[in-house]
């Protein structure tokens, strides 16, 4: 496979997984509104993860125009 098809599963990986603690992260700031945030405003993180999942969706989108299995390890 080609190097940037490997970059790609790679970026797409390690962006699900950074994507998925911070929405784990928001959510228990709305179960528990006293979680305590260093220094960013929740609206700031839900923004980050809002772009994050935008971003992710190009990848995908990427992938499938160019035959790539994002899932394939």
């Amino acid at each position: 496979m080609n190097d940037y098809k490997e970059r790609m599963k790679s970026e797409y990986k390690e962006l699900t997984e950074q994507y998925d603690k911070l929405r784990k992260m928001i959510t228990r700031c709305r179960i528990k509104p006293k979680y305590v945030l260093d220094g960013s405003p929740l609206s700031l993180l839900i923004e980050q993860a809002d772009i994050m999942r935008k971003y992710l969706d190009i990848l995908e989108t990427r992938a499938g125009l160019e035959g790539v299995n994002l899932l394939d390890e």
